[in-house]
């Protein structure tokens, strides 16, 4: 045995050994005591108590002792710690019961050993600047005369540098859902979910999406959940509302729930182009053009591409290549055949519209900004002679042209 650190009272005693691979003898004894038992209650403490006549416990003994720290950790950096140290006993205390008490630091380079009396009092501990967390045991009695209840004991964890200590859970507040569009052409795409901004989360905390109030799937750590919406095959937009759950164990919170529209059913079979004869319905994308003969007063080119990561441009250019002058209706949108009034969401009408012009132009910008076209979706340039009322504006009746997409 390398060293031990002795407590005792009349009727009782505690045996605090250090750690060691070698056999430890300690001798005890109490000419008022018939018998001993011993009991290991961890960490190195050994409790010895005294029986008496017949077997049972000192009947003038305080019954039921427990002692208590409070709080029972401090966080690297707090100097110096305070933690209040307690005992309570279930029967025979009194106002002249006594407590004593003695401390000892069982791991990290803490403070020695020291003795306190009282039924609670406050300790003052240094801070931890190790890396090693430091526990430390108080162990109390009560007593009555000679007359001792069993030892308690309680710990005060000082916990080591960049450690987290056990905290006390709380709900996370401050999340916000964020989407990566909020709106989808009626071929549909992927919308990523982020959680963010989020106070009071740690590793541990866990995220659940939800679409139209159903999961997506299991809680779990990631912030970020990618969907496919699927294309909208209907005459009407299709919107999606999501939410995220962000948990601490039980204790969440949910985001506020925000949107994502797909856009009315298009094509052939579509709602939009059912009124028209679609003459080409193919790409055209930035920096190509198209020559297109014999367009009628309801004939319809629908140009598709994809915008590109950032930039500005020309959306297109109409030149005539042969037949007198007429007018023309340009359009950019999410849906093929659109000619309905402007609206910059995309989602009512085009992103773009050209006035009623003989040489129609369409300008757009990708970007964040409110009428502006997002980087990496779909997109079709729609051209009608006329305004789309089924009046051909062509002088000879039809109209060549050549679309530019610039």
């Amino acid at each position: 045995m390398k060293k031990f650190f002795d407590f005792f009272c009349t009727a009782a005693a505690v045996v605090l050994f250090a750690a060691s691979a070698q056999a430890a003898i300690f001798q005890y004894s109490d000419p008022e005591c018939d018998s001993f038992t011993l009991a290991d209650s961890g960490s190195g403490v050994f409790i010895i108590s005294c029986v008496k006549d017949g077997g049972g416990p000192d009947p003038n003994a305080p019954t039921d002792c427990m002692a208590s720290a409070d709080p029972t950790f401090f966080a690297f950096g707090v100097t110096p710690a305070q933690p209040t140290i307690a005992m309570t006993c279930v029967g025979n205390a009194s106002d002249t019961t006594t407590y004593t008490w003695t401390r000892t630091s069982f791991t990290g380079d803490g403070a020695p050993t020291a003795s306190f009396s009282g039924a609670s009092f406050s300790d003052s501990l240094p801070g931890n600047t190790g890396d090693a967390d430091i526990v430390y045991v108080y162990t109390g009695q009560a007593c009555n005369g000679a007359s001792c209840a069993s030892p308690s004991t309680a710990s005060v964890t000082m916990v080591k540098q960049g450690g987290s200590g056990p905290t006390t859970p709380s709900a996370p507040t401050s999340c916000v859902l964020n989407l990566s569009v909020t709106n989808l052409p009626n071929t549909g795409g992927n919308v990523t979910l982020t959680a963010s901004s989020c106070a009071g989360t740690d590793a541990n905390t866990t995220y659940q999406f939800f679409k139209n109030g159903t999961s997506l799937a299991d809680p779990a750590t990631s912030v970020t959940h990618v969907i496919n919406l699927p294309a909208n095959t209907t005459s009407s937009p299709v919107t999606s509302n999501f939410y995220v759950k962000v948990c601490n164990g039980a204790l969440c919170m949910d985001t506020a729930t925000k949107s994502v529209t797909v856009a009315a059913g298009s094509g052939g079979g579509g709602t939009l182009c059912a009124q028209y004869n679609v003459v080409y319905d193919g790409t055209l994308a930035k920096g190509t053009q198209r020559e297109q003969t014999g367009m009628g007063a309801m004939q319809v080119f629908v140009g598709s591409f994809v915008a590109a990561q950032s930039g500005s441009g020309v959306g297109s250019a109409i030149t005539l290549t042969s037949g007198l002058p007429g007018n023309y209706t340009v359009t950019i949108s999410t849906q093929k055949c659109d000619f309905r009034p402007r609206d910059e969401t995309g989602v009512a009408g085009p992103l773009v519209r050209s006035s009623m012009s003989s040489m129609p132009s369409a300008g757009y910008s990708i970007g964040s900004a409110s009428g502006n076209l997002t980087a990496g979706q779909t997109y079709y340039i729609n051209l009608i002679p006329g305004n789309g009322s089924g009046v051909n504006s062509c002088a000879q009746g039809r109209c060549d042209v050549r679309i530019s997409h610039k």
